[in-house]
């Protein structure tokens, strides 16, 4: 090569990898068409540079030397083919041949240049008995092997990826250069097959175009440079980076979090490019943090117009009119026991003694169904969001505010219309006979379970509270028999803390705890659960069309890790014989009040399949009940606003066949969407508690904890901390002291020379040394690592 080639080649190159360490997006500029030429004869085994002239991000600089991603242009074409073009002409070449050609043939037949034709003859070779192409001495045949596969697509940080296919079969591996562009994880795509499976090796594809892309939005951080603009996505990484045109960041500033609209798919571009949709504010902000989760997860959080209008149309108050028809319980006392900081008051409880020595329970829920009339704007949007979403210090209802928290809210003295479920028990807490109807309430007091708590204390409240006393007491002893009960049968009852974030007026975390479960949390859970119970007997009783909320018999090799894992733990239990809820309710009993209690609660629990809504009842595995539904929280559920909308349709007359029908196809579509968005609001919960401890705990670098450790990998040991539900991590390579290795059978760390051991369940002092909020972790080291650290300890000690 000359000295003058050399000289320009290397001022190119240099360009490329300059901008490829600053992460800035590059449009490789087009040469004249002499110089071009004379490049071509320069670089015969690189793509053309004008096939580099696309906009793409850092990525693409990579494909310079990759020689599966070739671009050929045909002399015989004024424009540039992409990849994907020349098999298309390739396939329509062979289709047309009368005889099968050799590689040189086809070559001359596509009008190859010659400069071109090793980089064509790379291309044929590599579709080679493949989906497209086979070979038989020497000569090129179309494949009849199968054209498409449609999927699912996860990625790895590696860069390869791979596809799960819709038929259920068996995944196929992605190469990265076979992607087809920079895919997102849950994008639907369709797929080539090029190999088949072979020995331990899955079979490999190439996908061909994206049929969907699993979201169109996506939140990330915003970074300007001189050159060009990019978001790096929340969760993917800079991989992921989002390229931004200048004329569309919508005057964002470096640091802030946005939500960017992504462009359409072009297929054989790299890069994601899109524009900024909606400036959310500061990255380093927790609540701009979970307003980006929210974005993130789909959620609505604005009301229409069409279910605002429909609002101004709804009463202000209960009217006479209304009351027709219903029973009259206004006199009864009767009251609703939440939360402190609870709006939404969907269920009431009642409870009288009879003549007979027998219970009269109420439970008074609140009417939805009469407002919200089927097919409107407001149940439309009550479907698309399936239920209300808990978050610290706010709620996204699945109602507007003028029902969840004011019309259909039983609030106290208020007259409030009501889906009453009155069941006569025997004192031995049976069912004896129930009625399920259309009632009127005047709920007498709004009670919180810390005040109620009191009351069984004993404490202050008792005397504030006089009038209720009473009914408390005897709704107390009710419950606690009602639980004896479900304990018999085999219920599970998981008493598991859950994570509580004290905030203050500014929405600062000022505390973190975990809240403990109190009789008077137990008594409102009985009562609900006996109803939701009396219903579901109701509903399957008639052949009523509803959705059940049902879960399934757990998988046995679940079921038998998890008694693995007791063993370990130092209980040992005959696991052999058929999975009921007997068996593992009295692993419960056993282990109550142990040290480790919580964490074999939690490892049973996710041993365990996940509840779901759907319109065959198959029984509730968790419940040891053969029938469940749900029914006592319509407010911020739509599986129980139609469980109480095809209720008073069968009570009422006007349940026909063909109002049977629509119902029975509308449960079998609905089950699967209500499951899907209860999910997804688990899991932003989830996240939202996770930014929220992140933030009280970025200043606490240096500080002691005591802690339990709550999982064992290969790349560290998860451990929770104390009383405040926060996990943290001991990274592999912060344990110095000795090499330690996975006992995945034992789950537990085993140093190869001291022989020390980190089991499971172990108590363990550990410091926090990092706390990355952008990456939701935290960092901590054992107490005999943190001298090493060289970080400052602080004195105070920490629960």
């Amino acid at each position: 090569m000359k000295t003058a080639e050399r000289k320009a080649c290397g001022l190119i190159f240099c360009s490329l990898v300059l901008g490829k360490k600053k992460g800035l997006y590059l449009r490789p500029f087009l040469l004249s068409t002499q110089k071009t030429a004379k490049f071509r004869s320069i670089f015969k085994r690189a793509p053309t540079l004008e096939s580099l002239y696309t906009p793409t991000n850092k990525a693409a600089s990579k494909n310079l030397t990759n020689p599966s991603l070739p671009v050929i242009l045909s002399a015989a074409m004024s424009k540039l083919l992409s990849k994907e073009e020349l098999v298309e002409k390739i396939k329509t070449a062979l289709k047309e041949n009368s005889h099968a050609p050799r590689i040189r043939e086809l070559a001359r037949r596509l009008s190859i240049p010659e400069g071109q034709y090793s980089q064509f003859r790379r291309l044929v070779k590599s579709l080679r008995n493949t989906a497209i192409l086979e070979a038989r001495r020497g000569k090129l045949f179309l494949s009849e092997r199968q054209e498409a596969i449609i999927g699912i697509y996860t990625p790895s940080r590696a860069g390869f990826g791979f596809v799960q296919p819709e038929d259920g079969s068996d995944e196929i591996f992605i190469a990265r250069d076979r992607a087809g562009g920079l895919l997102l994880p849950g994008d639907k795509v369709e797929v080539r097959l090029l190999r088949p499976a072979w020995g331990e090796m899955k079979r490999e594809g190439e996908v061909l175009r994206v049929l969907e892309r699993q979201t169109d939005q996506l939140v990330g951080t915003f970074h300007p440079t001189n050159r060009a603009n990019y978001v790096i996505p929340d969760g993917l990484g800079e991989r992921w980076e989002i390229y931004i045109p200048k004329e569309k960041t919508k005057s964002a500033h470096a640091g802030q979090k946005v939500v960017v609209k992504l462009s359409p798919h072009k297929p054989g571009v790299w890069g994601l490019e899109g524009e900024i949709f909606e400036v959310l504010g500061d990255a380093t902000s927790s609540e701009v943090v979970i307003q980006g989760l929210v974005f993130s997860y789909r959620i609505p959080v604005e009301f229409p117009r069409e279910v605002q209008r429909e609002l101004t149309s709804l009463p202000e108050k209960v009217g006479q009119e209304e009351l027709k028809g219903r029973w009259d319980f206004r006199k009864k006392t009767t009251f609703t026991i939440d939360p402190i900081d609870a709006k939404d008051h969907d269920d009431a409880v009642s409870l009288e003694k009879l003549p007979n020595k027998n219970w009269l329970l109420g439970v008074h829920i609140a009417d939805v169904s009469h407002y919200i009339r089927e097919g409107t704007a407001i149940d439309k949007e009550a479907i698309k969001r399936g239920n209300s979403v808990y978050l610290p210090g706010r709620v996204i209802p699945m109602l507007p505010h003028a029902l969840s928290s004011n019309l259909c809210s039983l609030l106290p003295r208020k007259d409030r219309l009501a889906y009453s479920c009155m069941m006569e028990l025997t004192p031995e807490g049976i069912v004896k006979s129930y009625e399920i109807g259309r009632a009127v309430i005047h709920s007498a007091a709004k009670l919180t379970y810390e005040e109620v708590q009191e009351v069984f204390d004993g404490g202050a409240s008792r005397k504030r509270l006089s009038k209720f006393v009473e009914p408390l007491e005897n709704m107390l002893q009710l419950s606690k028999i009602l639980l004896q009960n479900r304990m018999k049968k085999g219920s599970l009852d998981f008493d598991l803390p859950e994570d509580e974030i004290i905030l203050d007026d500014q929405g600062r975390v000022i505390d973190l705890k975990r809240s403990v479960r109190l009789d008077s949390h137990r008594l409102v859970e009985e009562f609900m659960l006996l109803a939701n119970q009396t219903v579901a007997r109701f509903s399957s009783g008639f052949n009523i069309p509803v959705l059940y909320r049902v879960h399934g018999t757990p998988d046995e090799e679940k079921i038998e890790a998890f008694f693995s894992i007791l063993a370990e733990l130092g209980h040992k239990f005959s696991h052999k014989g058929p999975i009921t809820p007997l068996r593992l309710a009295h692993v419960l009993q056993v282990v109550a009040g142990k040290p480790e209690v919580e964490l074999i609660n939690e490892i049973l629990l996710r041993s365990l399949k996940k509840a779901v809504y759907q319109d065959e009842n198959i029984g509730h595995f968790g419940l040891a009940f053969d029938r469940y539904l749900h029914f006592t929280s319509p407010i911020r559920r739509y599986p129980d606003l139609l469980v109480h909308r095809v209720v008073n349709e069968y009570q009422t007359g006007r349940l026909s066949h063909a109002r049977f029908e629509h119902y029975r196809t509308q449960a079998r579509r609905l089950g699967a969407h209500c499951s899907a968005t209860e999910r997804t609001a688990d899991e932003l919960e989830r996240e939202a508690v996770k930014v929220k401890q992140l933030e009280f705990m970025q200043d606490k670098v240096g500080e002691h904890y005591s802690g339990v450790v709550s999982g064992v990998t290969n790349f560290g040991i998860f451990v929770r901390l104390g009383d405040m539900g926060v996990e943290g991590m001991i990274r592999l390579r912060d344990l110095t002291d000795d090499y330690y290795v996975l006992d995945e059978r034992g789950h537990r760390l085993v140093g190869r020379k001291t022989k020390k051991s980190i089991h499971l369940g172990d108590k363990i002092a550990v410091w926090v040394v990092r706390v990355d909020r952008e990456a939701g972790r935290i960092d901590l080291v054992p107490g005999w690592e943190m001298e090493k650290t060289g970080i400052k300890q602080k004195k105070r000690h920490r629960r």
